[in-house]
């Protein structure tokens, strides 16, 4: 017996050795390209007069569908702020989901909405429409709303696809808040780049807290909660290292949820949002680079580094855990349902390295984490580990977090943030030490929990309650 545990201690502190290594190795690597991609994109960047665009004939046209689902809360300052974009060629069409509160008569009193007949460009299935809306002031010609039965989120984005008249689709999370220049610059690729551009995305960014009026982020401020506080730098590693290190080798297959644009007819061509999954952004994603592929066409996923969306994160720790649920879902099922894109040199970088990733690290690591730590414990408790070596093996995973939570910061301040009120950044230097002390175990307990949720055939959305954006 005590042969075979020595030579189970042995196999897992190999295992953890080489795991380990190549978590370092990937991050070492990501932050190397996204410093690179941040530089690149600022050089080509500074100095363009956006404006130009506002007047030049070949912007193409926009159209944003924003799916609203008990929005009670802020609905109408968000379709306002929708309304006062910067571009000249966009519409937006909002799409009730049969919610159960008052949006759809909040949208009717504030936009002076009656019901018309209305020509549906595109033929995808949905739950049935109930109504389609547009105002009888002139002042808001753009708009758009569509009422449906519940079909959930994938389901509302097509039913908005299908009466959708422009090129580009953008889609977005109707409780986020928007930059007044979001447009031009998520269009702006489409012009650079050509055809090959299927997808654009932009940062997001934390809102809690911040003064709003009118749909404008007046005032950044630090979350006053400090589960939202953890959330700001969690989306900072996330936005300012993940996707501009992927994007830099054209491997992104993930365009959030809250704030995308993508080429309508590919979007239409490879099937649209499906209904059965509820992580339809990274999925559709991945379709899309497929369907290219299937035509032997390049496609290219662009991520533009600016804060563009600004959104409402979870302060309770319950919906916090709902919501990462979900995300860890959504996740196993893209990976199993493109299963024969891992190690697939005909899809290049995306198959043989981000791909690898997805699975090794956002879906294996919190396993393996897991799993670990309680094999950890048995060993301590059986005394069969050197209590010193892990003491130093903890110390310097925790070290290797702290740095790369100080270099996302630091990349962030040298990019375009938009910094809360004074004192904020040096809470957030504080919040780095104690962040994978009392976030992060959160996050596997949520990603455990969400393995569990999948292969038990869980597909609900779950309850992602907001106290609104103020």
């Amino acid at each position: 017996m005590a042969i075979f545990m020595d030579i189970l201690l042995f196999a897992l502190s190999i295992i953890m050795v080489f795991y380990a290594l190549f978590v370092v190795l990937c991050y070492v690597w990501m932050v190397y390209s996204a410093y690179g991609e941040m530089e690149k994109y600022k050089k080509a960047n500074d100095y363009i007069d956006y404006s130009l665009l506002l007047s030049s004939p070949l912007v193409p046209g926009i159209s944003i569908i924003a799916p609203a689902y008990n929005e009670e809360l802020n609905i109408n300052y968000n379709v306002k702020s929708l309304l006062s974009l910067y571009y000249n060629l966009y519409e937006v069409i909002v799409v009730n989901d049969g919610s159960k509160d008052q949006t759809l008569q909040q949208l009717i009193e504030e936009f002076d909405l009656v019901k018309v007949n209305f020509y549906q460009q595109n033929k995808l299935n949905t739950q049935a429409i109930r109504g389609i809306y547009r105002s009888k002031n002139h002042l808001y010609f753009r708009l758009t709303v569509v009422d449906k039965e519940n079909g959930g989120k994938a389901d509302a984005l097509n039913a908005g696809i299908n009466v959708a008249k422009f090129e580009l689709t953008a889609t977005i999370d109707v409780d986020c808040i928007l930059d007044n220049n979001v447009l031009l610059k998520l269009a702006r690729p489409f012009l650079t780049h050509g055809k090959d551009v299927i997808a654009v995305g932009g940062a997001v960014k934390v809102a809690n807290s911040s003064t709003i009026f009118n749909g404008r982020i007046l005032d950044v401020k630090l979350p006053q909660s400090l589960l939202a506080k953890l959330q700001v730098l969690e989306y900072i590693r996330a936005f300012s290292i993940g996707r501009l290190s992927w994007s830099s080798i054209n491997s992104l297959i993930l365009v959030s949820g809250a704030l995308g644009v993508f080429n309508k007819k590919v979007l239409i061509e490879s099937g649209a949002y499906q209904t059965d999954t509820v992580g339809e952004d990274i999925e559709l994603i991945v379709r899309m680079r497929k369907h290219k592929q299937k035509q032997n066409k390049p496609s290219k996923v662009v991520y533009v580094p600016e804060p563009l969306c600004w959104t409402e994160v979870p302060e309770d720790v319950n919906v916090l855990i709902g919501q990462r649920n979900r995300w860890t879902r959504g996740a196993i099922d893209t990976l199993l349902r493109h299963k024969d894109l891992l190690l697939n040199g005909k899809y290049g970088a995306l198959g043989l390295f981000a791909i690898p990733y997805w699975y090794i690290i956002e879906w294996f690591s919190f396993i393996i984490q897991f799993v670990g730590f309680f094999a950890t414990l048995i060993l301590i408790i059986s005394g069969l580990v050197n209590l010193k070596l892990l003491f130093l093996i903890a110390l310097c995973s925790l070290l290797f977090y702290w740095i790369l939570s100080v270099i996302a910061l630091l990349l962030e301040e040298n990019s375009y943030s938009r910094n809360p009120e004074d004192g904020s950044v040096f809470k957030l230097w504080l919040l780095i030490f104690i962040e994978p002390i009392i976030y992060h175990p959160i996050n596997i307990y949520a990603a455990i929990r969400g393995n569990i949720s999948y292969f038990k055939g869980n597909k609900s959305w779950g309850n992602m309650s907001r106290k609104g954006l103020n």
